[in-house]
């Protein structure tokens, strides 16, 4: 829904921030986070609240409107005639909220899960506002050689599928192995230390000012580290049920892949609406704490990449635009653990943002590399790694 909607029952009574708290306070089962969990995200940005507003909390006052017998406390909905209008008591409420939660004043809203999602808003905007500070606090601005550009020789890009005659085992090349005629692009710990990351920044050859893709060692500092891996520790101990890809793939990976987030139901028709994934519940505080954790996770990432390369966040943010939200993006998420897969190619919308929390391999045999097949090189991993 694009237009705001209107009311015939309007009354005189302003829907100002402290209202809408108000509002919520007595009536918390508006939310509609049984059958819609994502609305638990609804004041993480102005957006969000303007989708809201639009779907279901301008219906649930007004539904509270005609109940009321009093003129004076029917409250004047027609009166938000624009977006803008909406978007300013967001930050109006957001100010109220933030003044409640310091007060104390939250606390005694007497409905569990109503006061999760209000402290949980008010945390997330917290992190993001403070991210790009702690992510260059004390660094350097990253500059590194230009890489070129190298078709992939489609003799080493492998067929789908395999001719492995049955018991036969397949040949294992180490991404050193000069066969594959790959690069290795490895850390440098003294440069991290010194500077606090370490940035690599791949450029097309025919047109220098353009970059691919980038790879960042240690991007994210200790505070905002420790977020992300309990975050993904949490997600960990759920034991959720992992992705399954094609029995092709799937010979040649190992390990487990979490998907969190929304997607057309498989065998699903154009226009079937988006759901969320298996285990994505807001029925109670613990279901709303792990959704607020994923969408921590989504925007940390999300926000990290704005800073190394805005084009890449851009093209991102505005495919995942339309998507339903885990928390202010429509991009899914992956948790993978353990998780090995063969050089592929996705048909996704636009490439993704990838992170290495915590690596636990042999270095010597630099396990878990990461290859880039069009430009011939491969990435050494290591702990706390970022790359598009």
């Amino acid at each position: 829904m694009d237009k705001i909607p209107e009311f015939t029952v309007n009354g005189s009574r302003k829907l100002t921030a402290s209202e809408v708290l108000q509002f919520l306070k007595k009536n918390p089962d508006v939310i509609p986070r049984q059958s819609y969990p994502s609305s638990i995200y609804f004041l993480l940005n102005r957006d969000n609240f303007l989708i809201a507003y639009k779907q279901w909390l301008a219906f649930a006052i007004n539904e509270a409107n005609q109940s009321e017998t009093k003129a004076k406390y029917i409250y004047d909905l027609n009166g938000l005639k624009e977006d803008q209008m909406i978007h300013w008591l967001y930050s109006d409420l957001m100010r109220e909220l933030k003044g409640q939660v310091k007060s104390g004043a939250i606390n005694y809203y007497n409905n569990p899960a109503l006061e999760t999602i209000l402290r949980r808003s008010d945390i997330f905007r917290d992190i993001k506002k403070e991210l790009a500070n702690k992510i260059l606090q004390g660094r350097p601005t990253a500059k590194a050689t230009c890489l070129k550009y190298n078709k992939l020789d489609l003799s080493l890009a492998g067929i789908g599928g395999n001719n492995l005659k049955s018991g036969q085992k397949p040949t294992i090349l180490h991404p050193s192995d000069s066969r594959l005629q790959l690069e290795e692009i490895m850390y440098d710990e003294e440069v991290i230390q010194r500077c606090g990351s370490q940035v690599f920044r791949f450029y097309d050859q025919k047109n220098p000012t353009k970059m691919l893709d980038f790879w960042v060692y240690n991007p994210f500092p200790a505070e905002i580290f420790k977020i992300l891996l309990s975050n993904h520790e949490g997600l960990r101990e759920l034991n959720l049920k992992s992705l399954k890809r094609g029995s092709q793939f799937e010979f040649y990976s190992q390990g487990t892949m979490v998907p969190r987030g929304s997607r057309i139901p498989m065998g699903g028709l154009p226009g079937d609406a988006y759901v969320m994934y298996p285990g994505m519940e807001a029925l109670d505080c613990e279901g709303i704490n792990i959704l607020f954790n994923d969408a921590e996770t989504s925007m940390i990432l999300s926000e990290a990449a704005r800073i190394f390369s805005f084009d890449h966040f851009k093209a991102l943010d505005k495919a995942s635009n339309e998507g339903d939200r885990l928390g202010t993006s429509g991009a899914t998420t992956y948790h993978c653990n353990n998780y090995t897969a063969p050089l592929h190619k996705d048909n996704d919308a636009v490439p993704g943002i990838c992170s290495q929390y915590q690596l636990q391999a042999r270095k010597d045999l630099k396990e878990y590399s990461f290859i880039y097949g069009d430009y011939r090189k491969y990435v050494v991993a290591r702990t706390n790694s970022l790359w598009y």
